[in-house]
């Protein structure tokens, strides 16, 4: 242990020195002259010390002897950072914006209040900048939540993290940083943000408690609706998978049909790849593929009469084409003269029991 913290004591000095050339660097006039590299190392340096520099995962006893021996070493370097990173040039500063949430918030969950003073510090940084563009906002959310996540793999649920942006400074220290009318409401934002994904973690594993963990999501879904279409997404697809897994056709066809109905992009934007579902490809394609896996799922539940009602919709995709697609609108035919058949044919009975479940505040 000695050794290694003499190492990264040597490492501090080094960043130290690194942060001296970049600051100069970045009082060049010239905007060209401006090295991004160079501040992407140093970054690189400094979370990688971070990362090495964890002490609550010795015990007590031997972290008290750390300190005592060689002091936090952290705290000198966050400040370091934060120092460099603000006098960066804007564009700088909004392409890290979420590199350097997860430190933010390491410091914030720490147990020392000078710890979490230097984490709500560099947050309240963070706040201050993204809210110059809902880009950076959507960022800067998107990139907290991630995080979150990160702890909860490590075992790390804090109530503290959930309070973070009620009870700690981070409020004071935005409010008092900035004029943008709408601080309070994006950070209330992120705290409810915060509690809806904690909420949904807390959950136990395992099939018994897969209604819980539907019904929270749904919750995500409703927050994040008009505000994160990433999150939305991926929350959708989740949903998906779960209905899927208990061979819920009807409902896993709904939910997939979700990101494509409440969200319009460019055909050719490319959207990234959803693992179980979908490949990288564009939104056209998508949307495509979204409406005959949703019509499948739609047959197999017998749930014909809505899958004619997306049959339709992809007919008319496949008729807007440049050069109208025959061989796909006549695929449509076949499989909406297939599911009237089916309607005709069929005995569909009423079931014979039914599930209420309660929703909202005035439900114990």
């Amino acid at each position: 242990i000695e050794l290694r913290m003499y190492l990264l004591t040597t490492i501090a000095s080094t960043i130290d020195l690194f942060q001296r050339n970049l600051l100069e660097n970045s009082q060049v006039e010239n905007a060209n002259s401006r090295n991004p590299e160079l501040w992407s190392a140093f970054l690189e340096l400094v979370l990688i010390f971070l990362k090495n520099t964890n002490l609550e995962k010795f015990s007590p006893a031997k972290r008290r002897v750390i300190i005592q021996r060689f002091g936090d070493v952290r705290l000198a370097i966050i400040p370091v950072l934060r120092e460099t990173w603000k006098n960066l040039p804007f564009d700088l500063q909004a392409s890290s914006l979420h590199e350097l949430v997860e430190p933010a918030l390491t410091f914030i969950l720490n147990s020392t209040r000078t710890c979490q003073d230097v984490g709500s510090d560099l947050f309240s940084d963070l706040v201050v900048t993204a809210l110059i563009s809902k880009n950076f906002k959507l960022k800067l959310e998107v990139s907290t939540v991630k995080a979150v996540q990160t702890f909860a793999s490590e075992g790390i649920l804090n109530s503290q993290l959930e309070n973070a942006f009620k009870t700690s400074s981070i409020p004071e220290k935005v409010l008092s940083s900035t004029s943008e009318p709408d601080a309070q409401s994006f950070l209330d934002q992120l705290s409810t943000h915060i509690s809806l994904n904690l909420e949904l973690l807390r959950i136990p594993m395992g099939n018994y408690h897969d209604d819980e963990r539907v019904i929270v999501l749904h919750r995500i879904l409703n927050f994040v609706k008009d505000k994160n279409p990433t999150i939305y997404n991926k929350r959708a697809y989740q949903i998906a998978k779960i209905h899927l897994d208990f061979k819920n056709s009807v409902e896993c066809a709904f939910a997939l049909l979700l990101p494509i109905v409440d969200f319009q992009v460019e055909e050719l934007t490319v959207l990234p790849e959803v693992e179980g579902f979908f490949p990288s490809q564009t939104f056209k394609e998508r949307k495509i593929k979204t409406i005959e896996m949703a019509v499948d799922y739609l047959d197999v539940g017998q749930s014909w009469e809505n899958g004619i009602e997306w049959i339709k919709n992809l007919q008319k995709i496949y008729e807007d084409e440049e050069f109208c697609n025959f061989s796909g609108v006549t695929q449509c035919l076949k499989k909406e003269a297939e599911m009237l058949s089916n309607i005709q044919k069929s005995e569909r009975f009423l079931p014979t029991y039914y599930r209420v479940g309660f929703y909202g505040q005035g439900f114990p």
